[in-house]
């Protein structure tokens, strides 16, 4: 068997006395994984304990990949710059070129104010940031919250088709029924 890319031994995580992950121990091989649970269950925090964000109260994580992306769950942008603007720099700071398949999944007014757009319309803009700059690892905290469901099935079909790694956290109960490597947290 390969390498895991994430191997978690005897992890526990607590806040004020309270544990919200206890002693969970698993390996994360390449490939989508979809961590599923109710708001509050811990899908979150795992993956912040992963990227290096929060440390453990108890127990070790070790991992081998070396770059990574991270989409937030919770989004707020209140700028006045166009969306256009925007994706123009981001990429350019990134050194990276367009992708115009990807941009057709997302499509999003260009010439709106980014503080203008509906939480599925930001979501879009950001996920489409996140998954062309390609790193060994994508972290994506509920991020087809507020899209529809052909933009959803579009983006796990990107993810798939470039094999990427990631893990996906979700409370959607309905979506995600068909994803084959799924963590439960509650």
């Amino acid at each position: 068997m390969s390498t895991p890319l994430i191997e978690v031994n005897n992890l526990t995580k607590t806040f004020n006395k309270k544990s919200v992950i206890k002693n969970l121990s698993l390996k994360i091989y390449n490939g989508i994984y979809l961590l599923k649970g109710s708001n509050g269950s811990g899908k979150t925090t795992f993956m912040k304990l992963v990227m290096g964000l929060l440390r453990p109260t108890k127990g070790s994580i070790i991992k081998h990949f070396k770059t990574f992306n991270y989409l937030p769950e919770l989004l707020i942008i209140k700028s006045n710059v166009l969306v256009k603007d925007y994706l123009t720099r981001s990429l350019r700071l990134r050194n990276l070129k367009r992708n115009f398949k990807l941009e057709s999944y997302f499509k999003v007014e260009v010439n709106k104010p980014l503080k203008t757009l509906s939480k599925g319309n930001l979501k879009k803009v950001l996920l489409y940031l996140t998954l062309i700059d390609r790193k060994e690892m994508l972290f994506l905290d509920e991020p087809f919250d507020g899209l529809d469901k052909v933009t959803k099935e579009k983006a796990v079909k990107y993810l798939d088709e470039n094999k990427c790694n990631c893990l996906i956290s979700s409370h959607q109960r309905t979506f995600f029924k068909n994803f084959k490597k799924v963590i439960y947290f509650d």
